[in-house]
Parts: C-alpha cells; sequence; structure tokens
C-alpha cells in the first residue's frame, strides 16, 4: 500500500513538473509571436519594450496584446510605450 502511495505522489508530481514545463513553453511560444509582431508592425521600439514582454508570465495578457496588435496604431496604444527613459531602440 505504502508502494501505490509513493507511485501515486511521484505521479503526481510528474504530472505538475509537466504542466509547468507546458506552460512555460507556451508562455515563450506567445512572447515571440508578440514580439515578432509588433516589430513587424512598428519597426525598432525600445528595449523596455521586449522586457516588459519577456517578464509577463500571463497567458492571458499575451491573448489581448496578441489581438490588440491588429488594430492599435502605437505601443503606446497597447500599454507597451516602454516611456523615453533613454533606454537603447532595439530592432
Amino acid at each position: 500500500m505504502g508502494a501505490t502511495a509513493a507511485q501515486a505522489w511521484l505521479e503526481e508530481g510528474r504530472q505538475s513538473g509537466l504542466t509547468k514545463g507546458q506552460e512555460l513553453r507556451l508562455v515563450e511560444g506567445e512572447q515571440a509571436a508578440l514580439l515578432a509582431l509588433l516589430r513587424l508592425k512598428f519597426g525598432a521600439f525600445l528595449s523596455a519594450v521586449e522586457e516588459r514582454v519577456r517578464a509577463t508570465q500571463d497567458v492571458e495578457q499575451f491573448k489581448a496584446w496578441l489581438r490588440r496588435v491588429l488594430t492599435a496604431s502605437s505601443l503606446a496604444e497597447m500599454g507597451l510605450d516602454g516611456g523615453d527613459e533613454g533606454i537603447q531602440a532595439i530592432s
């Protein structure tokens, strides 16, 4: 009975690890897609914009940004302007 409980616990841990790994890959994919679309639409932007995108882990936020990039006329309209703190522009 102890072995069964241990096996169940190990399986639960394995599944949890797989789920977290899948979520991480999903977030990384969303980050890459958003950054590619931002570069295509707006050209070079401040590194603060990329830092904010890379720091975001919320898939729902990425979904909102990915929808918004279709109609936004600026990074500021998307809430991603990064301010103008003299941070180097990237392309």
